[in-house]
């Protein structure tokens, strides 16, 4: 026990330093880089429990969201695209611009 606390007290400042670094990096290149910050938002639909949720809560907000444009008498086109940029999730909304382009440019909606 002497041995791994004193092992720990050495390596478990340097882990700090490091894990403070690598989420500083993290952070810098998810606010510059649209591709990046698309991948981490697609990864986060398939981590384990936080996975099925995030996926829940975007698609309620999507649902909620074209909903009321819809309502407001808003094209499905523009709503789509409206919508998805109000999920918050840089993943869905970029993919929901691709599929809006395919509609827009005769594409039926169920093939989208």
């Amino acid at each position: 026990m002497m041995k791994v606390g004193g092992v720990v007290a050495w390596v478990g400042p340097l882990l700090v330093v490091l894990g403070f670094a690598g989420w500083t990096y993290a952070r810098n290149r998810f606010r510059r880089d649209p591709v990046f910050r698309r991948e981490t938002d697609r990864r986060l639909f398939h981590l384990p429990l936080v996975g099925r949720g995030y996926a829940i809560l975007v698609s309620l907000r999507f649902a909620r969201t074209l909903s009321v444009l819809l309502r407001g008498g808003v094209t499905i086109v523009d709503s789509l695209a409206l919508a998805g940029r109000a999920t918050g999730s840089p993943w869905v909304e970029h993919r929901l611009d691709a599929e809006t382009e395919s509609i827009r440019h005769g594409s039926s909606l169920a093939d989208a």
